[in-house]
C-alpha cells in the first residue's frame, strides 16, 4: 500500500527524468568541474595564488556561488524522486525519496563537501590556520563526486548506442585528465608539506639541488612540472620520493593509479568496440 502510494506523482517532487533535472543537472555538473580544477589548485599553489589579487577574488565569488548552488542541490536531493531498482517504479512519495537519500550516502557526503570546514574551523572555531585548515579544505574535493551524473545524462540520451559510447569514450578522457590534475596538486601538496623541501625532480639530479621550490619560479613551470610527475606516477614509473611521507603517499597514489589505469583503459577498449559495432555487424 505504502508503495502504491509513493509511486502516485506530487507536484512537489520533481521527477528525476524531467527536463528541469536534466537542466539542474548540467549546471551542477559544470560547478562540480570549476570546482574539481580549481579547488585542488587553491589548495595546493595557495601561496601563489594568493599574489594574484584578481584571480584570487574571482575565486572567492566562484567558491561562494558554488556554496550556494550545491546547497539547493542538497534541499533538491529530498524533493526529487528517483527509480527502484527492483521494481523500476518512479518513486514519488516525500518519506521514501527523504530516506534513500539519506540512506544511500549521498546526503553526509554533499554536506561534507559543500560547506566550507576550514572557514568554519578558523572563523567560528577560533581554529589557526595551519595544515589542519588545509586538510579540512581537502573534503571540499568531494564535490566532484557530482560529475558521476554525466553518467546519468548520456544514458537517458535519445541517442544511438554508437553515439552513447563516443560520449563516454570523452567522458573517460576528461576523467582521465582531471585524475592527473588532482594527482599534480596533490604531489605539490606532498613535497611542500614541511617547510624544508628535500625532494628533487629528475632532471635536477645531477644538481643535487632545485630551484622548482623558489619563489623566483613561475607558477606555470611548477604546476607542468607536477603534471609530468603525475603522469609518472598514473603509469606507474619512478618519481623519486625521499621523505618517509612522500614514500607512503606516492605508494598509496600509484596503487589508485594501478586500478584507475586498469579500469579506464579496459573501459575504453570496450566502448571504441561498441563505436565499430555498426561497421563489424555490416
Amino acid at each position: 500500500m505504502e508503495l502504491e502510494d509513493a509511486i502516485r506523482p506530487r507536484w512537489y517532487i520533481l521527477s528525476s527524468r524531467s527536463n528541469k533535472r536534466f537542466v539542474w543537472d548540467v549546471i551542477i555538473i559544470i560547478f562540480a568541474i570549476q570546482n574539481g580544477i580549481t579547488l585542488p589548485l587553491q589548495i595546493a599553489f595557495d601561496s601563489q595564488i594568493s599574489k594574484e589579487e584578481a584571480i584570487n577574488d574571482l575565486l572567492d565569488v566562484l567558491n561562494v556561488i558554488t556554496v550556494i548552488i550545491f546547497t539547493i542541490d542538497i534541499a533538491a536531493g529530498f524533493l526529487t524522486s528517483y527509480v527502484n531498482v527492483s521494481s523500476g517504479d518512479e518513486i514519488h512519495g516525500a518519506k521514501m525519496v527523504a530516506r534513500n537519500y539519506i540512506l544511500n550516502g549521498s546526503f553526509m557526503i554533499d554536506i561534507l563537501s559543500t560547506f566550507p570546514l576550514d572557514d568554519i574551523y578558523v572563523g567560528v572555531l577560533g581554529g589557526e590556520s595551519t595544515n589542519v585548515e588545509k586538510l579540512m579544505k581537502v573534503f571540499g574535493i568531494l564535490k566532484m563526486q557530482r560529475i558521476r551524473r554525466i553518467s546519468k545524462i548520456i544514458g537517458n540520451m535519445n541517442q544511438t548506442q554508437e553515439t552513447k559510447a563516443f560520449f563516454k569514450v570523452a567522458q573517460m578522457v576528461f576523467f582521465l585528465i582531471l585524475y592527473i590534475h588532482v594527482l599534480a596538486c596533490l604531489l605539490w601538496t606532498t613535497f611542500t608539506f614541511s617547510d624544508e623541501q628535500t625532494w628533487i625532480p629528475e632532471v635536477d639530479f645531477i644538481y643535487v639541488e632545485t630551484k622548482i621550490f623558489d619563489d623566483e619560479t613561475s607558477f606555470g613551470k611548477k604546476y607542468l612540472s607536477m603534471c609530468y610527475h603525475a603522469i609518472m606516477v598514473f603509469g606507474l614509473n619512478e618519481v623519486a620520493p625521499r621523505e618517509e611521507r612522500e614514500i607512503v603517499v606516492v605508494f598509496i597514489m600509484m596503487i589508485f593509479s594501478a586500478i584507475a589505469n586498469a579500469y579506464i583503459f579496459g573501459e575504453m577498449a570496450v566502448l571504441v568496440q561498441e563505436m565499430d559495432k555498426k561497421d563489424i555487424d555490416f
